[in-house]
């Protein structure tokens, strides 16, 4: 009787534990978990690659999280997503991840680490495997390979990102405090979930935009300017990635969360108009318009958000809110400000190897012999699809035995007529059967594969134009992402030296600048821009752009490249990474013929040094006493390539020598000089006067008196000298 009553006791404790496991399965905590994941699953990168949901079932597995409702909610999420194969793909990538973790036991981890089970290296080669494995049921393409490495390469990236911020998740309310990494981890996981609402737009406004910038302001508000800046590049870069949206995108989330975070000693207030003015300075900086790369309603909404948010809810931060007020060592500060430029470096690296990564697969993309090939292998493919249609065709039988050598010749006429005729594909048939085709009169077989033809050339056609348009934009954002990756790295540079830094050089030079122009006649706006500024390192710049033609396009387009090119060098931006940008940006904007040459000279006024940075430009001359010296390069301007060679050369200057820069309405206006910067250069060397602005009125003069009185088009000329000061 006892042991019976024992045995019951022990059943009834079994049963109770066996309920409270099953509670604790759904905590407010854990059903948090399974919606993120579940929307996580549900995004990918280009509509086919889904990282997401592999990277945070392998970081739940690191975490020692139970696996088994959020498989199924990943499972869920993967199939609404992506769809059969999109299941597949996930099921045998977890599967094999598991099988691996089986067989060769994963290293282990203190219990006090977030990634308890080192699961990374298995998860990246599980996802290359099946990845990979495609390619043996289809044709071999380097490209397949090329995707299949990077779809490894980043899901490993977020795996390590999502293992150790999870935390903040599965502990928010019992945990006191979380590092800095784990709460940015969280804010992007977050970000990651956002996006599967990419596509859900509530009176034109974007769902995801809205939740995003709510985030930003929050972290802001709640943690300052560091939190909030980082919280805007991280969320930013997801947004940007992920939903292929412009760069400058980044840079917007990043300066309105840094600056929201600042004001967040004004409270909510002062943090929502921080975040507006750091989107207005943002604006204005990348178009000079009106136009607000984030719409001022979504932020609106966004803010209305943070104000219903109770004072109470907060997220502490223990390597940034440190409540011991000390002033730190110097040694301290040396040694915080190696970790900070380690970091930089390692994110520097990580956006160099994204740049590199897009770079390849555009290269691949764009190589014409691999487009061609494609192109006429689709061709082929889909007209035969098509004739499975029309099998009573009486011609059905005769093109499909001779599939290839029919449609290749067909693919050759459409190719250099656009269209092929009756007359063109009957010649093809009798060529290669050797026999005079001869059809009833009322037949129309001929007329229904005619179309078929042209039809479906028309449609390859236009799938390649977008194809290669795909691949440029890629090779664009590769060269943004590697000037800012450039950026990075140099302020990492910076931020090791001492506090106390070196005594500056003395300024030995300084300049005087004069500059005359002329609008073309009949012209109401001159396409050409100026600007003449002092750089941050004590350095002086002179340039010009030229606008391709005259009037508003043409303004634009200089005024574009001259702007910008102020901003980015006087961020610290250097001329190589700074013109590749101007170029991506012009290139872009262009829809018509809009480009820009850009001249640069840039004087180091502590040691007379003269950099000149030419890329379509006109020649630069070089004054010294009756001495006229050429410089010059023929390169294309701004906006005509992916990427373009900047041509450059530097001189030393000495005291008095005078430099001219001018735009091409100056050098082509003698009609009489083969080498036209001949004519210029001559009269240099008989001009007398010392005074800058006395030369630059005398070759705008010059210039106008050859074309009998009429400026022929715009003109802007610079004369600047190097005086000791």
């Amino acid at each position: 009787m006892f042991q019976n009553i024992t045995n019951n006791q022990e059943q009834s404790e079994q049963n109770y534990v066996r309920k409270i496991q099953i509670k604790n399965l759904f905590k407010i905590n854990d059903i948090i978990l399974y919606a993120i994941a579940f929307l996580i699953s549900m995004v990918g990168i280009d509509e086919e690659l889904a990282p997401f949901g592999l990277a945070i079932f392998a970081a739940a597995c690191s975490n020692r999280i139970p696996v088994g409702i959020l498989y199924v909610f990943i499972l869920v999420g993967t199939f609404i997503g992506f769809g059969i194969s999109g299941i597949l793909s996930f099921l045998l990538t977890s599967l094999l991840v598991v099988a691996m973790m089986l067989i060769f036991r994963p290293k282990m981890q203190e219990e006090g680490r977030n990634e308890i089970q080192k699961l990374g290296i298995y998860l990246a080669i599980a996802t290359f495997i099946v990845q990979a494995s495609k390619m043996f049921f289809s044709i071999f393409i380097v490209y397949d390979l090329i995707v299949s490495i990077m779809l490894a390469i980043i899901t490993y990236i977020f795996y390590k990102i999502f293992s150790n911020s999870l935390i903040v998740i599965t502990k928010y309310g019992i945990k006191k405090a979380f590092s800095i990494e784990e709460v940015m981890g969280a804010s992007l996981i977050i970000a990651v979930a956002l996006c599967a609402f990419s596509k859900l737009h509530v009176f034109g406004l974007s769902i995801t935009n809205i939740f995003s910038i709510m985030i930003v302001l929050f972290l802001g508000w709640k943690n300052g300017m560091l939190v909030g800046g980082t919280a805007g590049i991280t969320i930013g870069m997801v947004l940007g990635i992920i939903n292929s949206a412009e760069p400058v995108l980044v840079a917007s989330y990043a300066i309105s969360g840094m600056i929201a975070g600042i004001l967040n000693k004004l409270g909510k207030i002062g943090v929502i108009v921080g975040f507006c003015v750091g989107n207005a300075i943002l604006t204005y900086v990348a178009n000079g318009n009106t136009v607000p790369i984030i719409t001022i309603r979504e932020i609106l909404i966004a803010s209305l958000g943070l104000l219903v948010i109770p004072k109470e809810v907060n997220i502490d931060i223990t390597e940034i809110i440190n409540t011991t007020k000390c002033l730190p060592t110097a040694a301290g500060i040396l040694e915080e400000n190696k970790e900070t430029a380690n970091k930089l470096n390692s994110v520097s690296k990580t956006i160099m190897e994204m740049a590199n990564s897009y770079n390849e697969v555009a290269e691949n993309s764009l190589e014409n012999h691999t487009i061609e090939n494609k192109s006429k292998e689709n061709f082929k493919d889909e007209v035969l699809d098509s004739l499975e249609d029309i099998q009573e065709n009486l011609l059905y039988e005769d093109i499909l035995i001779s599939a290839d050598e029919i449609l290749d010749e067909a693919y050759k006429i459409l190719q250099e007529k656009d269209e092929i005729s009756k007359e063109e594909f009957i010649k093809i048939i009798e060529t290669e059967k050797n026999y005079k085709l001869a059809l009833p009169e009322d037949s129309d077989d001929i007329e229904k594969i005619i179309k078929i033809l042209n039809n479906t050339y028309r449609v390859n056609k236009l799938n390649t134009i977008w194809k290669q348009k795909e691949a440029s934009n890629k090779k664009v954002l590769a060269t943004q992402l590697g000037g800012v990756s450039k950026v990075i790295s140099s302020i990492a540079e910076n931020i090791v030296e001492p506090e106390e830094q070196k005594e500056k050089d003395k300024q030995e030079y300084k300049l005087v600048v004069g500059a005359s122009t002329a609008t073309k006649h009949k012209s109401e706006v001159s396409g050409d821009s100026n600007i003449r500024t002092k750089l941050h390192d004590g350095k002086y710049m002179i340039a010009i752009s030229d606008g391709m033609g005259s009037g508003q396009a043409a303004k634009k387009s200089s005024t574009t490249v001259i702007q910008m090119l102020e901003r980015l060098l006087k961020t610290g931006f250097d001329n190589e990474v700074s013109i590749g940008l101007i170029n991506s940006a012009v290139n872009l904007n262009s829809n018509e013929e809009t480009f820009a040459t850009i001249d640069i000279s840039i004087i180091d006024l502590s040691n007379g040094n003269i950099e000149f940075v030419k890329n379509g430009a006109c020649p630069t001359f070089v004054k010294s006493e009756d001495k006229v010296e050429v410089v010059k390069a023929i390169s294309f301007p701004a906006g005509i390539l992916d990427k373009i060679d900047m041509v450059v050369y530097d001189k030393d200057l000495k005291e008095n020598d005078i430099i001219i820069m001018c735009s091409d309405g100056i050098i082509e206006s003698n009609v009489e000089y083969k080498n036209k910067e001949l004519w210029l250069k001559e009269l240099l060397e008989n001009i007398t006067t010392n005074d800058v602005q006395k030369i630059a009125d005398i070759i705008l003069q010059e210039a106008i008196d050859n074309g009998y009185g009429i400026a022929k088009d715009d003109m802007t000329v610079i004369v600047s000298k190097i005086m000791k000061v």
